[in-house]
């Protein structure tokens, strides 16, 4: 039960915030990807708040409960005096008809598990290319060409960056990735550092995923549709906020 109110309220929040970015589909694209985060925050959030917070249980009132027991002794028939005295015997002596089917727990543990499963595999997913960006880190070289190194001077005076940003080149890359907070980092491949007359548009743009934090944002929507994978909205969401990101 737990598992479909959530799948509900899932596509709930996917439909409000899909909905709000078509009414404001003239709006910046900042205020666009600013309600899409929101909305892939809002899902992330569910299952927190599903385990969070304490679940209210509403006791029967008492005159209710008392007229109920009292309609339940009035129907009951009274039982006839039998002659048989082994009778009443066999019956305390029978066993108790359990209520619930033994089936129905085995098929909510299944349930439970065909939807923690991709889940977690696609939680997996996202650890491991986290890991490789660490990786990718430990194996680059840093970049010492004085027109990248001027290019992002001046980009990290402009943009108001009081940390340093290391600037890293790897073979391993298709195009240039950033990420951090306090030490950002930008990684750029082969192609882009051949290409040092576009060294001062491409370390602004890498700085301006910095700035929005879009590194975390991708995270949060990686997050998002791995707990509700199973939810089409919360993909099409996903893919929205990327777009929007870039």
């Amino acid at each position: 039960m737990i598992l479909v109110l959530l799948a509900l309220k899932s596509l709930l929040v996917a439909a409000v915030t899909l909905g709000l970015l078509r009414l404001t589909r003239k709006r910046s694209a900042a205020e666009r990807s600013t309600i899409a985060h929101l909305g892939l925050f809002a899902l992330v959030a569910l299952p927190l708040a599903s385990l969070a917070l304490p679940t209210l249980d509403l006791p029967l009132p008492a005159p209710i409960a008392q007229m109920a027991t009292v309609d339940l002794v009035e129907q009951t028939p009274t039982p006839l005096p039998s002659r048989d005295k082994a009778a009443p015997i066999a019956a305390a002596a029978s066993p108790a008809v359990s209520a619930e089917p033994v089936w129905t727990g085995a098929l909510s543990n299944a349930a439970r598990y065909a939807f923690l499963l991709p889940t977690l595999v696609l939680l997996a997913l996202t650890l491991a290319a986290l890991l490789r960006l660490v990786g990718l880190r430990a194996r680059a070289e840093v970049l010492v060409d004085p027109v990248w190194l001027s290019a992002l001077a001046r980009a990290q005076r402009r943009m108001g960056f009081k940390n340093g940003t290391a600037l890293l080149a790897s073979d391993e890359l298709g195009s240039p990735v950033s990420w951090g907070l306090m030490r950002p980092v930008i990684l750029l491949n082969d192609a882009a550092v051949l290409a040092p007359e576009q060294a001062e548009a491409i370390i602004a743009h890498e700085l301006a995923h910095v700035v929005h934090f879009d590194w975390a944002k991708l995270i949060l929507a990686r997050v998002a549709t791995a707990a509700f994978w199973f939810n089409p909205l919360a993909w099409v969401l996903a893919r929205e906020a990327h777009q929007l990101r870039e």
